[in-house]
C-alpha cells in the first residue's frame, strides 16, 4: 500500500491536538478516498478533546460553523482549507473513545481512522476491497440518523458497490423513519441517487424507500395498466423511463413523477371480445398537480420546480414536424422559467422518447427532425412569442385599441404569423389590425 502523506495543514491540526495531550485521528471520507486511490481535499479529524477545548486550542483560526459546537463539531479555516474537527461520538453514559466514534459512523468504509497507521476495527478495508457497503450496526446507525438510508444508496450510486443483505434489510424495514428527516437533506441525496446509471434497478429494489419519499408512487406499485401499449406494471414502467432519460436531475425527477396521475384518471373500456382496457385521459395535468405538492414539501427551488412541472405537463403532447407545430411547442416552452426554449424542448423530447421506448407498440419520436426545425426557427428569429412580433402594444394604442382589445389583437396576430398566414411585417400587421378593428 502506498504511503499516506497528509497535507501539512492537516498535520498542523493533528500536532496541536496531540501536543496538548489529546488523541487525534484522520477519519471518514479522506481515509476512504485514499484507500480507493482517489484525491480528496476534505479532511475530517476526530479527537478526544471536547468541543470547548477544541474551540480554545484553535482560537487563532477562523471558525466556519460556530453553531456546530453544540453538535460536537468545529470547522476551522487553515491554509485556505476547511478542516472539520469532531469530538469522539458516543452514547450517553458511554466512555468516549476512537472505537465508539467509529461505531457511530454510517458505513464501515467510512469507519477507518489513520494516525500513521490504519485503524480498522469494523472491517472497512476488507469491505472496500470487496466493493461492499455495510453498516456497523444497521439498526442503531439508521435510528440515530435515518438519512443514512439514503447515504448508503448515494454511495452505491457513486462507487458502484453492493449493499450487504443485513444493511439492505434494515434500510427497507426502517424506511418510514425518513419521514422524520428534513426534506432539504433528502433532496441533497436524491440529486445524486437519481443519476445512478442503473436507477431502474435501484428504484425497483428499494421501492419501499422511494414510496416513502414520494407517497404518490405507492399506488403505482403492482398497478396493471391494462392497455395494449404497456407490458409492465405502472411502477416498473416509471422506473424504466427514469433510467432511459439522460442523467439530468430535473429530467429524471420529471420521469419519476410523470405518470402518478394515471391512478386518479383511470377509466375502463369494455371491449367486444369480453375483455377490457384502461384509459388515462388528462393524466399529465393531474400528474403535474400532484408533483407540485411534492415539490413544495421537498422545498425544490422554484426554477427547478417550473422546469420539472413543464416536462410532466407536456410529456404526452404530440409534437408534429410542421413549422407551425414546432412553433406552438416553442411557445409552450416559454412557460418553463430560467431555461432557454431549445434546451427545455430537448429535455421534453428525451422524456417522450424514453416513455415511448417502453411501449409495446413503439412509435419513435422524431427528436432530431423536430430539434432541427426548432433550431432553424430560433436561428431565423421567427416569431413564437409576443415579443417576437414586429408590432407591440404601443402600436395597437396608436390604432385606437384599448384594454383587453390590445392583448386580443396581439395574440391573434401571433397565431396568424406562427401559422404562416401573415408575414411578420410591421406594415402588414398594422393594416390587418386596422381592417379587423375598424369602426
Amino acid at each position: 500500500m502506498r504511503e499516506y502523506i497528509l497535507p501539512s495543514y492537516v498535520e498542523e491540526v493533528l500536532s496541536r491536538l496531540r501536543q496538548n495531550g489529546y488523541q487525534a485521528y484522520v477519519v471518514g471520507g479522506a481515509v476512504r478516498d485514499f484507500l480507493l486511490g482517489e484525491e480528496t481535499h476534505d479532511f475530517d479529524i476526530c479527537t478526544s478533546a471536547r468541543e470547548n477545548v477544541v474551540d480554545q486550542l484553535f482560537s487563532d483560526k477562523k471558525k466556519i460553523n460556530p453553531n456546530g459546537v453544540k453538535h460536537g463539531t468545529i470547522t476551522i479555516r487553515i491554509a485556505h482549507q476547511n478542516v472539520e474537527i469532531t469530538s469522539f461520538r458516543h452514547n450517553p453514559g458511554e466512555e468516549p473513545s476512537l472505537e465508539t466514534d467509529l461505531r457511530h459512523r454510517d458505513l464501515t468504509i467510512n469507519s477507518i481512522a489513520y494516525d500513521g497507521e490504519f485503524i480498522d476495527p469494523y472491517g472497512g478495508i476488507n469491505n472496500l476491497q470487496n466493493r461492499i457497503l455495510r453498516m456497523v450496526d444497521p439498526e442503531a446507525v439508521i435510528k440515530e440518523d435515518p438519512l443514512r438510508i439514503l447515504r448508503a444508496l448515494r454511495f452505491q450510486t457513486k462507487l458502484g458497490f453492493q449493499i450487504d443483505d443485513a444493511t439492505k434489510e434494515a434500510m427497507i424495514r426502517h424506511a418510514s423513519l425518513l419521514r422524520e428527516v428534513a426534506t432539504e437533506r433528502i433532496l441533497a441525496e436524491l440529486r445524486i441517487i437519481l443519476l445512478h446509471p442503473k436507477i431502474d434497478v435501484v428504484l425497483q429494489e428499494y421501492q419501499d424507500i422511494f414510496t416513502v419519499l414520494f407517497p404518490d408512487l405507492k399506488p403505482t406499485v403492482g398497478f396493471d395498466q391494462h392497455t395494449r401499449w404497456h407490458a409492465h406494471t405502472l411502477y416498473v414502467h416509471i422506473s424504466h423511463v427514469v433510467a432511459n432519460v439522460p442523467p439530468d436531475f430535473t429530467l429524471r425527477l420529471a420521469a419519476l413523477l410523470h405518470d402518478n396521475g394515471k391512478i386518479k384518471t383511470v377509466t375502463r373500456e369494455d371491449l367486444p371480445d369480453g375483455g377490457y382496457c384502461y384509459h388515462f385521459y388528462g393524466h399529465p395535468a393531474v400528474s403535474a398537480a400532484m408533483a407540485e405538492t411534492e415539490f413544495i414539501r421537498h422545498h425544490l427551488p422554484l426554477l427547478e420546480t417550473s422546469q420539472t412541472l413543464f416536462l410532466i405537463r407536456y410529456h404526452d403532447i404530440h409534437i408534429g414536424t410542421s413549422k407551425h407545430s414546432v412553433r406552438k411547442m416553442l411557445q409552450h416552452c416559454l412557460e418553463a422559467d430560467g431555461i432557454a426554449p431549445l434546451e427545455i424542448l430537448r429535455k421534453l423530447l428525451y422524456l417522450q422518447a424514453a416513455d415511448h421506448a417502453d411501449h409495446t407498440k413503439f412509435v419513435p419520436i422524431e427528436e432530431d427532425h423536430i430539434m432541427a426545425i426548432a433550431e432553424e426557427i430560433v436561428r431565423n428569429q421567427e416569431a413564437f412569442s409576443l415579443k417576437d412580433l414586429k408590432v407591440n402594444g404601443h402600436d395597437m394604442r396608436r390604432l385606437g385599441l384599448r384594454g383587453p382589445d390590445i392583448g386580443s389583437a396581439l395574440n391573434q396576430l401571433l397565431e396568424l404569423v406562427m401559422a404562416d398566414q401573415l408575414p411578420n411585417d410591421h406594415d402588414i400587421l398594422m393594416d390587418y389590425v386596422r381592417q379587423q378593428y375598424k369602426k
